[in-house]
């Protein structure tokens, strides 16, 4: 299984069940070797336990020697159980997209709740707990997998294996998908919510977007993840810093990185 945290200023210290592989940028931080401590791990049998892990039943460092490029498609094929149909694999992925943006409503309602509390600069503690540049790089990590996937999915069979209502959800999502990232980032208009529209959230009150428009708006650069911004600028209705985030410092910002394909 595998697990990322939901960690907020009043959602708790939980973790919740992926529904898809995370970016293995985020699994090996930088060192990708066998001693990092990072990658999948399996139960050690009880007489294995004292032993160095190279002796344990079936060790294997197989996963550090497999590209970063491919890592997360020979991981899944190794691993599954079962071959997902098209349509299943996008909507796994759909899915595991969808929760984050519904998720990201709760943390930014927090930050902004704190806001109307608070007329003053943030120290740094209080900054990182109502900020989102992990989550947000996150989510963007989710529209990357989910776009490759259906790059990979055209290229094997033109989608010719994907439902009509699936395919449609999918261009209205990447509507240039023939292009790279930042080409179909640039031409994206703006999105209304359509019968074609999937995952739609209230993300102010009054306010509604589709996953297409979500995606547009954070691959444009319009999402903030600085808690000082106001909720128009927390989900990309103005383009950021407000006044109160020019004047007061912040740290850890995440922009989308397109050249990631």
């Amino acid at each position: 299984m595998v697990y990322n945290s939901v960690v907020g200023a009043n959602s708790g210290y939980g973790l919740q069940e992926r529904q898809s592989w995370p970016n293995p940028d985020w699994v090996f931080e930088g060192d990708y070797s066998v001693n990092s401590g990072a990658g999948f791990r399996y139960w050690r049998p009880a007489s294995a336990l004292n032993k160095p892990v190279w002796q344990s039943p079936g060790y294997s460092d197989e996963q550090f020697k497999i590209p970063l490029n491919k890592w997360v498609r020979h991981v899944q094929s190794r691993l599954a159980l079962r071959q997902e149909t098209d349509d299943q694999l996008v909507a796994r992925l759909i899915k595991t997209t969808c929760s984050g943006f519904a998720d990201r409503v709760t943390s930014i309602n927090e930050g902004l709740d704190y806001l109307k509390r608070n007329n003053k600069c943030m120290d740094y503690a209080t900054y990182d707990t109502y900020s989102t540049p992990n989550r947000d790089r996150r989510i963007f990590d989710d529209f990357m997998s989910l776009r490759r996937a259906y790059q990979e999915i055209l290229q094997i069979n033109g989608g010719n294996q994907l439902s009509a209502s699936t395919k449609a959800q999918l261009d209205k999502i990447f509507p240039a998908i023939s292009l790279s990232a930042a080409q179909e980032t640039s031409r994206m208009a703006a999105q209304t919510v359509t019968s074609a529209s999937v995952c739609v959230v209230d993300y102010l009150p009054g306010r509604k977007m589709d996953l297409a428009e979500f995606k547009r708006r954070l691959f444009q650069g319009l999402i903030s993840n600085n808690p000082h911004d106001g909720g128009e600028y927390r989900w990309g209705e103005a383009r950021g810093p407000s006044q109160r985030a020019r004047t007061c410092q912040s740290w850890d910002h995440w922009a989308p990185d397109l050249t990631q394909e």
